[in-house]
């Protein structure tokens, strides 16, 4: 067994300051190759481990106290053998990570470089886990040496060193993206239908394919689900949701794409409140489908299931006295210009908002036609509704 050993001998000005000689390891040959002082008075050790980790060699961190405290110890890697060279605690006290790896890349070793936040984690990656290492003091004895100096001559050469351009692969193994809603959140009422785009943020190594079920609350119904036209895609309706398939056969969703539209889902509000949409984009389906989205690499893009959080709001406004029809939001913006519910804006919308504005207030409807957007009901929400009347 061979184990991580960090010989710190501190020569300071000082009567208390601290010496010592730990030992870090476990059943295997384990090894340091570079370490730095943090800003806490800490430090930040990288190199590998045979002890610990999913494969063969595995990078090794470990984030020490200035005792020599273990605060924290991660592994990364995958099949094959993976080692940290260097390792730099960066300006967001986060840190910077350069190796190599066998297991990911575009050849049988490639550079690796991890950003790690300051747990030493990265988020929405499944190529890291933590350790438990053996930590021994040591004796070791500092000795007194006797060198000799030796004079010697160098003669410098010229050396011709023509720069090449080269052309290599990246391929990004970890990040964090995420699914989003827009508008959000989409708001209506009671028994109004609309719709809202399932966005997928960022893509740094393309779209593959997804496979997912799509759900919200009771309050809300899902009344179809239209995929984008690039995708040979299926959709169904099922009893636990809207199970939605696509696949980029044409390769349009290239690398680094953003803001990538997934699906236009129709939604009916039910009944008053707010509904989270439920993306599960992990596991499989009860007839046994997997679930997933997959990058250009074939490699998943998430490891945990998806929810937007309010993505729609439910607002139960009944119709204006003398009105049949509640409310509508012509143009999406949360604000309900349409006051007699016929559909579109005209002058009549004006009329009934000027004789009902404390009708609005006393409901607590105030938000819907708070025009200007002074969180009140006044004679400017008026003129800001005539502007937006077609002549």
């Amino acid at each position: 067994m061979r184990e991580i050993l960090l010989l710190v001998f501190l020569v300071l000005p000082l009567a208390n300051a601290q010496q010592w000689a730990i030992a870090y390891g476990g059943g295997s040959v384990d090894e340091a190759r570079s370490i730095q002082q943090t800003s806490d008075g800490g430090y930040i050790v990288a190199g590998w481990t045979d002890s610990f980790g999913v494969g063969g060699k595995d990078i090794w961190i470990l984030k020490l106290d200035e005792e020599g405290n273990i605060e924290w110890q991660k592994t990364y890697g995958g099949s094959g053998n993976e080692s940290a060279y260097s390792i730099q605690q960066t300006s967001d006290d986060g840190y910077i990570v350069a190796g190599y790896t066998e297991s990911f890349g575009a050849g049988e070793c490639d550079f690796w470089v991890l950003k790690l936040n300051e747990n030493g984690e990265i988020p929405n990656c499944p190529h890291g886990s933590d350790t438990y290492a053996e930590v021994n003091e040591t004796q070791v004895t500092p000795n007194e040496t006797s060198a000799t100096i030796v004079e010697t001559t160098v003669k410098p050469q010229d050396t011709d060193v023509e720069p090449i351009d080269t052309d290599c692969t990246k391929t990004t193994i970890c990040y964090f993206t995420y699914l989003k809603t827009t508008p959000y959140p989409l708001t209506m009422v009671v028994g109004e239908e609309k719709s809202f785009d399932l966005v997928l943020d960022w893509a740094p190594n393309g779209l593959k394919s997804y496979a997912i079920v799509l759900s919200m609350e009771e309050n809300v119904s899902i009344t179809d689900v239209t995929l984008p036209d690039w995708c040979f895609r299926y959709v169904e309706e099922k009893d636990y949701g809207w199970y939605v398939q696509c696949l980029d056969t044409n390769n349009e969703i290239s690398e680094e794409a953003t803001d990538i539209v997934l699906a236009t889902i129709n939604v009916i509000g039910a009944q008053a409140g707010t509904s989270d949409l439920f993306i599960q984009t992990v596991g499989s389906t009860p007839e046994g489908w997997m679930l997933g989205i997959m990058d250009d690499n074939a490699q998943p893009m998430f490891y945990e299931n998806v929810t937007v959080d309010d993505a729609v709001v439910v607002c139960e406004i009944v119709p204006f006295p003398g009105c049949v029809n509640p409310p509508t939001d012509p143009d999406g913006d949360g604000l309900y210009e349409d006051t007699n519910g016929n559909g579109v804006k005209d002058v009549n919308d004006l009329f009934v908002l000027f004789n009902y504005m404390d009708w609005v207030e006393s409901n607590g409807y105030t938000q819907y036609f708070d025009f200007n957007g002074n969180q009140d009901m006044d004679i400017n929400d008026l003129f800001v509704l005539f502007n937006e009347i077609p002549t």
